[in-house]
């Protein structure tokens, strides 16, 4: 039975490393929040305190224009929350991408060590590690050239 590559099972090759990467994105991004949210907040109590001094708006006008500001607020929590999720999302996704090619690197480089000089490795196009991929096939090759067979 083939097994399905792009479950979320198959997505954490190194799960420590790259939940690390992508809880780093969310907290980048959640302090940016909230330091914008919480930044806003004491400019806009002071401009609802001048408006209700300065103009003498009654409680129902600025009752309305709070809560307008209020659902504004909300909407742009929400907005960012989703962008957290995206930040989420792409950290993973970066983070596959660098620790994805490890795997066959270090099973490649676990043959060598154990003397099978006709071992090489293949990764994906676009893989951060493609350089080194060249590398180690050519070094493979030299050992395979210089050493005798068992």
């Amino acid at each position: 039975m083939r097994q399905n590559r792009r479950s979320i099972r198959n997505f954490f090759i190194r799960p420590g490393p790259q939940l690390r990467v992508g809880a780093g994105f969310l907290v980048i991004i959640l302090v940016l929040q909230s330091g914008i949210l919480f930044g806003l907040r004491w400019p806009i109590q002071t401009f609802f305190d001048e408006l209700q001094r300065f103009y003498r708006i009654d409680g129902a006008e600025l009752q309305t224009f709070v809560i307008s500001i209020q659902s504004t607020l909300l909407y742009a929590s929400l907005v960012s929350l989703a962008l957290a999720l995206i930040a989420i999302i792409y950290g993973l996704r970066l983070s596959h991408q660098i620790y994805g090619p490890l795997v066959p690197i270090q099973r490649h480089i676990k043959s060598l060590v154990d003397g099978d000089y006709s071992s090489r490795i293949h990764l994906r196009k676009g893989d951060e590690f493609k350089e080194l991929e060249g590398s180690l096939n050519a070094l493979a090759a030299n050992l395979e050239k210089a050493m005798p067979p068992n």
